[in-house]
């Protein structure tokens, strides 16, 4: 199994560790040191608020994790944390100016390599009476959702700490992003989505996808999210290439088996080409990395490579004529291919020996159509220095014929008699 680094993941990496270092800046540039203070949006009176989605922001650096004793995050510690204390919390206030169906991620974004790790988050209801939903914690999120708010309905998003201090922290990744509330019919690798022509193309939302955990996946440091799933069969061999593009991170996955992992292709991040056997089930899954943003809006491409042509037939006629006044020499053979409209021009040499000194000169023939028949083709030699004349000539040609999957090349030679015409 081929181990996959991205481009992106290494920006992400970097965005992440100039975050931080941001934030230590900004600390002991404002205070000549690290600051004691909660976060400024550390109760519900005080939450940000914003009105669209998607929404993706960190939060403030929470040097200091007080308990949260406000009722609020009371009721959030009894719900969510099974009545023990939780600390350092930051909330947000979601009013949408319009009919809004979302789905919430949280993460922690700590120090060191640059990844996230779960962050306490809780869904709270807009009165702040009741917390429609704990988060999920996964690999290095959390997630809930989906919910729906109408325009001017609002609710309340919190995260938070189960320990008063934790060295590594950096801060509070949040991101709120659009769903269509609906689980994929694709979810589970056994629901796959049939691909029964080619070329297929296909879009649909994954944010509620879930992650199956005995599932095929291909390892990146970021763990892996919620998958769907895509099946092929094709009746002969050929290749067939995968691409997708998203507005999430995600990477794909190719396998004939569930269990045997040496089946599972991992040949790259947002595309693929591999060689799908006459007969044989592939699952194509497509995951979100385990960012806060793992889901989200996603569009397949499958296709077929074209196969290169066939040529099956390429000769040299035995006679060809001469024109002995100009030397002009008239040749012919025979062509069969197909897997393409027509053949390149045929390209060769001629050469004749007379009184012990070899003239040659090259020549360019007649293209030839690939109808799977055997079909003629012609070329014309011209002289140069010297005027050939009857007898016995040596030619040798080629013949090629290309598709947009390759091309093929024949080559034939023989003595060939030349007649007067």
């Amino acid at each position: 199994m081929k181990n996959i680094s991205t481009a992106a993941h290494r920006r992400r990496a970097a965005a992440g560790l100039a975050f931080m270092l941001l934030a230590t800046v900004s600390l002991i540039a404002s205070t000549g040191a690290a600051s004691a203070d909660p976060a400024p949006n550390n109760t519900p009176a005080n939450a940000v608020g914003f009105a669209g989605v998607p929404y993706d922001v960190y939060g403030t650096v929470p040097v200091d994790n007080p308990i949260a004793s406000d009722p609020a995050g009371q009721l959030v510690a009894t719900e969510c944390n099974g009545g023990s204390a939780i600390y350092g919390t930051a909330w947000w206030k979601y009013t949408p100016a319009s009919r809004s169906t979302f789905v919430v991620h949280a993460a922690l974004a700590v120090s060191g390599p640059s990844v996230e790790e779960p962050i306490g988050m809780a869904v709270v209801a807009g009165g702040l009476g009741s917390v429609l939903k704990c988060g999920v914690e996964g690999s290095s999120i959390s997630d809930a959702g989906a919910f729906t708010l109408n325009a001017g309905e609002s609710l309340y998003i919190v995260t938070y700490y189960r320990a008063p201090t934790d060295p590594s922290i950096v801060a509070p990744h949040v991101g709120v992003y659009p769903s269509t509330g609906v689980r994929p019919g694709n979810d589970d690798f056994a629901d796959a989505t049939p691909i029964t022509a080619l070329p297929f193309t296909a879009t649909q939302d994954t944010t509620m996808a879930t992650r199956e955990p005995s599932e095929p996946v291909c390892y990146n440091k970021f763990g892996f999210g919620p998958s769907v799933w895509y099946s092929v069969t094709v009746p002969t061999t050929r290749k067939l290439t995968v691409d997708i593009s998203s507005d999430f991170g995600a990477y794909l996955v190719i396998a004939s088996s569930r269990d045997d992992q040496s089946t599972w292709r991992c040949d790259g991040d947002t595309s693929a080409q591999f060689e799908a056997q006459a007969g044989v089930s592939y699952r194509i899954g497509i995951y979100g990395v385990d960012e806060v943003r793992n889901s989200g809006q996603v569009t397949i491409n499958v296709a077929a490579v074209p196969v290169p042509p066939s040529i099956t037939k390429f000769t040299i006629a035995s006679t060809g004529t001469v024109n002995k006044k100009k030397g002009v020499v008239k040749l012919s053979g025979k062509v069969v291919c197909t897997g393409t409209t027509t053949t390149n021009p045929i390209t060769g040499t001629l050469t004749q020996e007379y009184r012990r000194v070899s003239h040659t000169r090259a020549f360019t023939g007649s293209a030839a159509p690939c109808t799977g028949k055997s079909v003629t083709w012609k070329a014309t030699v011209q002289p140069a220095d010297f005027r050939f004349t009857t007898g016995k000539v040596k030619v040798q040609a080629s013949v090629t014929a290309c598709t947009s999957g390759g091309c093929v090349t024949s080559n034939a030679k023989r003595t060939v008699k030349l007649t007067a015409s």
